[in-house]
C-alpha cells in the first residue's frame, strides 16, 4: 500500500504546485525554464508510474530497479534545485516552492525505502535497584546529600533577605556548595581513597589509540574559535543596541550596582550571563571586544558539544562533518560575534542533550549527574532555555515508553537527574515564586496569544485564527529553505541557508523524518520542530534568528545527513561505493567555502546588523571619541534617535550631551559657551541646521554617508561657540 501511496501523494503535490504555476499570469508569467520543468516531469511521472515501479520490483532484473532509482533521485534532485531556484527569483511564490520541495522529499523517500538499516542498540549494563543499595550502604554520601539540600535552601533563604546593591557572596557561596556537596555525594569515594595519579606511560597507552581524533577536534575547535573570535571589535561594525543594553547591564556589576546573580534584569533576562560578561570586560576592558568575548567562547563551545552529541549518536565522521560544518554556518558565527545571550541556547541545548543520552546509554551515575547540572544551571541564559525540558520530557518519554519492559532501572537515576537539576536551578526558582509575574513577563509581551496579536491580525485580514496560524506555521517552517531573514541581528536579505545548503538540508530532513522512529533521528526532528513552534510560530517578533538559534545544531544535522545520504546514493547506484565519503568531503570543503566567503565577505560589508540607527550610532560614538578636549553634544535626532541609546552610552560612557527634544526655529539659546560644541544632525531634522550656521558660520561640518551615499548623520563643530 504505501509502495502505492508515496507516488500517489508526490502527483498531488507537483499537480498543485503545476497549477499553481500555470496559473500565474502578467509580471508571474511561466518561463521557458518553468515549461520545460513541467514538460520533463510530465513525461519522468509517465514512464515511472506507480504500476510500472511495482511491476520493476517484482521482476528480477536489479539492473532495471537500479535505473528507476536513478531516476528518481534525478528528478528528486531536480525538483529541490528548482524549488530553490523560484524562491530566490520569485519569493513572492514561495508557497509553490514549498510543494515542489514536499514532491522532492517525497520522490527522495521513495529512493532510501529499499535500504532501510537497523542501527544496533548499545549494550546495556544489567544492574537493579543500586540506587537504594548504594544510599543504604554509605551514610557518608547521605549526609553530603542532606547538607546539599540544607545549603541550597539556606541559600533561596538568604537570597530573598538580601536587599538589591547589598553583597550576594555568601548566597553564591552557597549555591556553589551545594552544587559541590550534591556532586561529592556520588564520588565512589570506596575507590578514591585508593587512586593514584596515572604515569606518563598509562596516559599515553590511554590517549594514543585516539591520539588523531584528539588533535583532529583541537583543531576543529581551534578553527571555529578564529572564525569567531577574530577582530571581534570590527566583525560586525555595527554595535547593536540590544548588546550595548547587556554590556551596561555588566558595567553595574562591575560598578557593584548590580549583586545579584539569581534575578533578572534588562527585559527579564536572568543576570548571570550579565556577571559572565563582566568576567571577560575585567579581562579583556571594557570594550566592544570585552562585550563580545563571551560569545565568541560560547559558540565555540557549541561547536565541540555538538561534535561529542553526534558522535554519540552517529560516529566520528559524521560528526566531523556536523560540527565542521557548524564552524563555518554564518548564521551561527554572526550571534557567535554579537554580545548577546541568544549564542547560549545552543550551547546548552546541545550540551544537556549530549549528557542524558550519554547518561542513558551507559548508565553511568556521573553523566545523570553532569546532565542535571547542566540543566539547572542553562535556565540563567536566554529565554529559550526554557524549551530544554520540554524536549527532555518528549524525548526521554519515547525512550522510555519504546522501552518500556527495561525501563525500570532508569527510573533512579532519572530522579538524580532531575534532582540535580533542581539543585543548580533552585535560586532562580526562588527569584521566580518571589515575583511570579516575571517568569512570563516576556511572553506576555511576545506570544501570539496572550499579546492579542493573533486576534487582532485575524480581525484585520478576516480570516480566522486558525486559518492565520495554520499560515503561519506553515510559513515559519519554511525560514531556512525560502523566506529571507530580515531582521535586526542578522538581516543578510536571504533565507537561513544558502541555496546549496538548502538543497541538501530537506534530503537530510527527509531521510530523518522517514527513521524518526530511531532515538538519534528523532531528537533532532523534535528539536527543530520545537523550536520552529516555539521560538517563532507562537512568537510575534518577526526577528526570527534571534529566536531560533538553538535550530543551528539540528540543522546542520540534517545538512550532514543529506549530504551523506545523497552522496551514499548516488555512489550506490552509480556501482562505485567506495566514493561515497570521497564525494561527501567534496561537497562539505564547498559549502564550508561558500559559507566562509559569504559571511566574511559579502555580508559584513552590508554593515546591515543593527539597522540604520546601529550604523548611524557606531559612527556617531567613534566621531565623538575621536574629538580633542572637552565639549557638549547636541543631537537633533528625536523622536527618531537619542543620546541615551545603548550603543552610544557603551562606546562613549562620559559623553557630555544634550538632546534637543523641540524644533528649532531660531538661533540655538541652548548652548553651553564655556565648551567647544558639536552639533549632530539626522537627515530628518537637517532643515534646523540652518540657525545653527547662522548663529555660529565658523564651524566645521563633517557628513556621514553610506557606501550607496545615503546620509546617516552629518557633524558640526564649533570650537569657540
Amino acid at each position: 500500500m504505501r509502495s502505492h501511496l508515496l507516488p500517489i501523494l508526490t502527483w498531488l503535490l507537483v499537480g498543485a504546485a503545476l497549477g499553481a504555476l500555470l496559473s500565474q499570469r502578467d509580471d508571474n508569467a511561466v518561463s521557458p525554464v518553468q515549461l520545460a520543468l513541467v514538460a520533463g516531469i510530465v513525461v519522468f511521472f509517465v514512464v515511472v508510474t506507480p504500476g510500472n515501479s511495482s511491476a520493476r520490483e517484482n521482476a528480477p532484473d536489479a539492473n532495471a530497479t537500479r535505473w528507476d532509482s536513478l531516476m528518481l533521485l534525478g528528478a528528486s534532485l531536480a525538483l529541490a534545485g528548482y524549488a530553490q531556484y523560484l524562491s530566490a527569483n520569485r519569493p513572492q511564490l514561495w508557497y509553490i516552492a514549498l510543494l515542489i520541495d514536499g514532491a522532492a522529499m517525497l520522490l527522495f523517500v521513495q529512493v532510501i525505502q529499499k535500504r532501510v538499516t537497523d542501527d544496533p542498540q548499545p549494550a546495556r549494563a544489567s544492574w537493579v535497584d543500586w540506587t537504594w543499595r548504594w544510599l543504604s550502604a554509605h551514610p557518608l554520601r547521605n549526609g553530603l546529600l542532606g547538607a546539599a539540600v540544607v545549603s541550597g535552601m539556606l541559600e533561596v533563604s538568604l537570597a530573598a533577605q538580601t536587599a538589591p546593591g547589598e553583597s550576594f557572596t555568601v548566597p553564591v557561596a552557597l549555591w556553589l556548595a551545594s552544587m559541590f556537596l550534591f556532586v561529592g555525594a556520588f564520588i565512589p569515594w570506596e575507590t578514591a581513597r585508593t587512586w593514584r595519579v596515572p604515569g606518563l606511560r598509562a596516559i599515553d597507552a590511554a590517549l594514543k589509540p585516539h591520539l588523531a581524533e584528539i588533535l583532529l577536534v583541537i583543531a576543529l575547535v581551534a578553527f571555529a574559535f578564529l572564525l569567531r573570535g577574530f577582530d571581534l571589535e570590527n566583525i560586525p561594525i555595527n554595535l547593536g543596541g540590544d548588546e550595548s543594553e547587556m554590556g551596561l547591564e555588566a558595567r553595574r556589576v562591575l560598578a557593584g550596582k548590580l549583586t545579584n546573580p539569581f534575578a533578572t534584569g534588562w527585559y527579564s533576562h536572568p543576570t548571570l550571563f550579565f556577571f559572565l560578561q563582566s568576567w571577560m570586560m575585567r579581562w579583556f576592558g571594557e570594550t566592544v571586544v570585552g562585550l563580545r568575548m563571551l560569545s565568541a567562547l560560547l559558540g565555540t563551545l557549541t561547536v565541540l558539544a555538538a561534535y561529542l552529541l553526534a558522535r554519540q549518536l552517529h560516529g566520528q565522521s559524521f560528526a566531523l562533518a556536523v560540527a565542521f560544518l557548524l564552524s563555518v554556518y554564518p548564521y551561527h558565527i554572526q550571534f557567535s560575534r554579537i554580545g548577546l545571550n541568544n549564542i547560549a541556547d545552543a550551547f546548552w541545548t546541545t550540551t544537556v542533550f549530549f549528557l542524558t543520552i550519554r547518561a542513558m546509554m551507559t548508565r553511568r551515575i556521573a553523566y545523570f549527574v553532569a546532565g542535571g547540572l547542566a540543566l539547572g544551571v542553562s535556565q540563567y541564559f536566554y529565554h529559550g532555555v526554557r524549551l530544554i525540558p520540554v524536549m527532555l520530557v518528549l524525548f526521554l518519554g519515547y525512550w522510555l515508553i519504546t522501552e518500556r519492559k527495561t525501563a525500570r532501572p532508569y527510573i533512579a537515576p532519572l530522579a538524580i537527574f532531575s534532582f540535580a537539576a533542581l539543585i543548580a536551578a533552585l535560586p532562580l526558582i526562588g527569584y521566580y515564586f518571589q515575583f511570579p509575574a516575571v517568569f512570563t513577563e516576556r511572553y506576555q509581551q511576545m506570544g501570539i496569544f496572550p499579546s492579542g496579536w493573533l486576534e487582532k491580525y485575524a480581525a484585520e485580514t478576516g480570516f480566522s485564527p486558525l486559518v492565520v496560524l495554520a499560515q503561519r506555521t506553515v510559513e515559519r517552517f519554511s525560514l531556512f529553505n525560502f523566506i529571507p531573514d530580515l531582521s535586526g541581528f542578522y538581516a543578510p536579505g536571504t533565507p537561513l541557508l544558502e541555496t546549496f545548503s538548502a538543497i541538501l538540508f530537506v534530503f537530510g530532513l527527509t531521510y530523518s523524518l522517514y527513521h524518526w522512529k530511531e532515538r538519534a533521528h528523532l531528537l533532532f526532528v523534535l528539536w527543530f520542530v520545537c523550536g520552529v513552534i516555539f521560538g517563532s510560530v507562537l512568537i510575534v517578533d518577526e526577528a526570527g534568528s534571534a529566536r531560533t538559534l538553538t535550530l543551528t545544531v539540528p540543522i546542520m544535522f540534517f545538512l550532514t545527513c543529506g549530504i551523506f545520504k545523497l552522496a551514499e546514493a548516488i555512489t550506490t547506484l552509480a556501482a562505485r561505493p567506495r566514493w561515497s565519503k570521497p564525494l561527501a568531503a567534496i561537497a562539505i570543503v564547498l559549502l564550508a567555502c561558500i559559507n566562509v566567503k559569504f559571511y566574511y565577505i559579502d555580508y559584513v560589508p552590508k554593515r546591515t546588523y543593527a539597522g540604520y540607527i546601529g550604523w548611524t550610532n557606531t559612527e556617531m560614538a567613534k566621531y565623538l571619541l575621536r574629538q580633542p578636549g572637552e565639549f557638549r553634544a547636541y543631537f537633533f535626532g528625536p523622536p527618531y534617535d537619542y543620546l541615551s541609546h545603548a550603543t552610544i552610552a557603551y562606546l562613549a560612557p562620559n559623553l557630555n550631551g544634550l538632546d534637543i527634544l523641540e524644533p528649532l526655529e531660531d538661533e540655538p539659546a541652548f548652548v553651553d559657551h564655556t565648551y567647544s560644541a558639536i552639533f549632530l544632525f539626522l537627515p530628518l531634522r537637517a532643515e534646523e541646521f540652518t540657525w545653527v550656521q547662522q548663529a555660529y558660520p565658523d564651524g566645521e561640518r563633517t557628513d556621514f554617508t553610506q557606501p550607496d551615499g545615503t546620509q546617516l548623520f552629518f557633524a558640526y563643530y564649533v570650537s569657540s561657540p
